[in-house]
């Protein structure tokens, strides 16, 4: 199983562990980092020239259309050149003939992105890394939680070693040793990043590499 000492071996009672606020840090500047990018992406992809509310129509069609070229397997610098080259035709049918016509006209953003690829799709390496990270780091961060409320029982027991389990973590154990070392024990630190992975990354796609053969939304 894998291990994830809590603190390190040797007689300081000292207890390294994570608190609620470390993990609400975490977690807002996760939020700040997404809607960091979502502001570029909306002044990069968002067509100038035009109302507000044509600016913000183009740019969720883009996006739309972008993510479904990533959903796809599409490499980030292929699915940049065509997603801005989408966005300057766009913006010259909205010009002529408005920008909800021209929307109207290209269709589904999902379907004009399956036809970029032909039908075709490929695994997301990339989509599936950055899920397994935020996964595992999420997943530190929560047995960290659970380890602090063990520690702190365990100390008030007065007890010299104390073994259990973790209910909310089937198969995960804790150990404790007064003076020593306090243990957590997870197969689920393993088990939720690669799950998340395998999620994201789709590498059953190596395999069913024609999208007609796989269900909607594989």
């Amino acid at each position: 199983m894998f291990s994830s000492p809590i603190v390190p071996t040797g007689g300081d009672s000292t207890i390294a562990t994570v608190s609620i606020g470390t993990v609400l840090i975490a977690a807002l500047g996760l939020f700040a980092i997404g809607i960091t990018v979502l502001v570029v992406r909306y002044l990069r992809l968002g067509i100038s020239g035009v109302g507000f509310g044509d600016r913000n129509r183009s740019f969720l069609y883009l996006l739309r259309f972008s993510n479904g070229l990533m959903f796809r397997g599409i490499g980030d610098k292929e699915r940049r050149s065509r997603t801005l080259e989408l966005r300057a035709n766009l913006a010259d049918a909205a010009a002529s003939e408005g920008m909800a016509k021209a929307i109207q006209r290209l269709g589904s953003p999902r379907r004009l992105a399956a036809s970029v690829m032909e039908g075709r799709i490929r695994p997301t390496w990339v989509n599936g890394i950055i899920a397994g990270g935020v996964a595992s780091f999420l997943a530190v961060l929560f047995h960290g939680i659970l380890a602090d409320a063990w520690v702190t029982a365990a100390e008030v027991s007065g007890a010299e070693t104390v073994n259990g389990t973790i209910g909310l973590l089937p198969g995960a154990t804790f150990t404790y040793e007064r003076g020593g070392d306090y243990t957590l024990t997870s197969v689920w630190l393993l088990i939720i990043p690669v799950v998340a992975f395998l999620l994201w990354a789709r590498p059953w796609r190596l395999v069913l590499r024609d999208e007609a053969r796989v269900s909607s939304g594989v």
